[in-house]
C-alpha cells in the first residue's frame, strides 16, 4: 500500500531507500542526517515500512509531513531485508529514471556535509555499478568495508550444517553445554580498526548497510536482491550477481558513514535464547539461497 507519494522526476540525481521496521527514532535520524546534506534539494527519500505493528512508522510520518521530496510505503507484511528494500528500489527506479539509489539502513547516519558530491566523484571517477563507503561502528569505531570473501561450496556447505547441529541444540536446551564443541560463532562482517583503501572487488562483498547503486545497475537491474532471502547473505549473493553481469563493484574509502548495528533485530527478539535462533534459522535458508550462486 502507497501513502505520501510524490510525483517522479527524471532530473533527480539520487534516491534513498530506507526500510523501517519497529525503531522510529533511527528512521528519523537517519531522515535528518540525509536532510543536511550538502545539495538535498536534489534527492528523493522513500520510507519502505516491513509492516511495523508499534505506531513508529505514523511517528516516522508525522517526522516528514514537511518534507515534499518524501515518500513512505507501507509493506502489508514482514518483507524482510531483500523484498523490503526492492519494493523500494523499485519504485526508485520507476519514478526517478537514470539517479543513483542509496539503500541505506536506517541505523545509519551520516555526517559527510558532501557526501553526494564524493558519490558523483567516485562515479566519474571508477564508473562503478554498485559502490560501498567506508561504514563506521558507532558500537566500536571499527571498519565494517569490505565484506570478506564469498565462500566456496565446500564452506558453505560445512556452515549450514554446522549451523543446523546450533539450531537443534539451541531449541532442545542444550546449546550452552555443546556449542564449544563448533568452534566460534561465524562474524556476520569483518571490523578493522583501520580504514581499508579503495578498491574493485572482484571476489568481496560490500556491506549490505549502505549500497549505492548507479544508473549502470538500475538501467540492468530490476531487483536490488536477490528476493529468495529473508535476511543474511544478501551482500554475497549480490556478489555473485553483479559478478554474472559484469557489473563493477567498488569500495570507496573517501565516503563515510556510521552505524549503530542491529537496532530492528534487537527490538523483535528480547532474549539471547530467541536472537540466537533467529540467527541460525536465517543463515540456513540464506545460505542454502547462496549456494545455488556459487
Amino acid at each position: 500500500m502507497y501513502l505520501r507519494l510524490f510525483e517522479g522526476d527524471e532530473d533527480m540525481k539520487f534516491c534513498f531507500v530506507i526500510l523501517h521496521y519497529l525503531a522510529d527514532k533511527d528512521t528519523i535520524e537517519c531522515i535528518d542526517s540525509i536532510e543536511r546534506l550538502d545539495n538535498s534539494n536534489g534527492t528523493s527519500i522513500i520510507v519502505v515500512d516491513n509492516f511495523s505493528n508499534n505506531g513508529s512508522i505514523e511517528r516516522v510520518e508525522e517526522f516528514v509531513a514537511s518534507l515534499d521530496n518524501c515518500s513512505i510505503i507501507k509493506n502489508k507484511e514482514n518483507l524482510g531485508f531483500a523484498k523490503g528494500n526492492n519494493v523500494g528500489y523499485k519504485y526508485a527506479i520507476q519514478m526517478h529514471p537514470g539517479a543513483f539509489v542509496i539503500v541505506l539502513n536506517n541505523d545509519t547516519i551520516i555526517e559527510q556535509k558532501d557526501f553526494l558530491k564524493k558519490i558523483e566523484n567516485s562515479y566519474q571517477e571508477n564508473a562503478f555499478a554498485v559502490m560501498g563507503p567506508d561504514i563506521i561502528s558507532l558500537v566500536d569505531k571499527g571498519h565494517q568495508n569490505p565484506l570478506g570473501k564469498v565462500p566456496d561450496k565446500k564452506t558453505l556447505k560445512k556452515q549450514v550444517f554446522k549451523f543446523e547441529i546450533l539450531l537443534i541444540l539451541s531449541k532442545l536446551g542444550v546449546y550452552n553445554i555443546f556449542q564449544g564443541l563448533f568452534g566460534k560463532r561465524e562474524k556476520l562482517s569483518t571490523i578493522r580498526a583501520k580504514k581499508s583503501p579503495s578498491t574493485v572487488l572482484s571476489d568481496r562483498a560490500l556491506h549490505g548497510a549502505c549500497l549505492i547503486f548507479s544508473p549502470l545497475f538500475t538501467t540492468q537491474m530490476k531487483e536490488a536482491f536477490c528476493s529468495e532471502t529473508f535476511l543474511y547473505k544478501e551482500e554475497f549473493i549480490l556478489q555473485k550477481i553483479c559478478e554474472r553481469n559484469k557489473l563493477k563493484m567498488f569500495y570507496d574509502s573517501r565516503v563515510e558513514i556510521y552505524h549503530k548495528e542491529d537496532s530492528s533485530t534487537n527490538m523483535v527478539v528480547s532474549s539471547a535464547k530467541e536472537k540466537r535462533e533467529f540467527l541460525f534459522k536465517n543463515l540456513i535458508e540464506s545460505s542454502k539461497v547462496l549456494l545455488k550462486y556459487i
